[in-house]
């Protein structure tokens, strides 16, 4: 159960960063995808199940709160944390690369499904800009971010002790 309140508070407050940080361009107009980088971490640590759940329920509450369109990117982010969870079973390995690769994997899948559901509700899809867009700086900042959601992880989980109660 406190796991499962601990991933609900992590959706509040990716979406609360989302939308009144990183929406209004505060970081030099450029839009990192914070509930991405928590979708993917999250399908890291917990598995395929957890992760595509995790991905449902922010994509869901951000369709909600930011989308014309609902449920776009609800399945966007269940396809990444369910992807990103089956891939996270055949690599055991914590580190920088495997980092940088969930979270191009999550940036890639998000671009293919959004623009291709965008195509069929006949939005005008360029492929130039599709591929330019992969290579942005927000990916590059998806992949900081996500280094540092993995850190501050660590470090609460090291520095995590129960208290001692003292005998009365």
């Amino acid at each position: 159960m406190k796991n499962k309140m601990n991933l609900l508070i992590l959706i509040i407050i990716g979406i609360l960063v989302q939308v009144s940080i990183i929406n209004n361009g505060v970081l030099f107009r450029i839009y990192p995808n914070i509930i991405l980088v928590l979708t993917s971490y999250v399908a890291q640590r917990q598995g395929r199940i957890i992760g595509g759940l995790f991905g449902l329920i922010s994509g869901i509450l951000i369709d909600v709160l930011l989308s014309p369109n609902l449920g776009i990117k609800a399945l966007s982010y269940l396809i990444i944390g369910y992807v990103v969870g089956i891939i996270s079973e055949f690599i055991f390995e914590e580190s920088y690369r495997t980092a940088i690769f969930y979270v191009v994997i999550g940036s890639v899948f998000y671009s293919i499904i959004n623009n291709f559901i965008y195509f069929f509700l006949s939005y005008n899809i360029n492929v130039y800009l599709i591929l330019i867009d992969l290579f942005k700086l927000e990916t590059i900042v998806n992949i900081f971010l996500f280094l540092v959601v993995q850190e501050l992880q660590v470090e609460k989980n090291r520095n995590f002790k129960f208290p001692k109660l003292k005998k009365v």
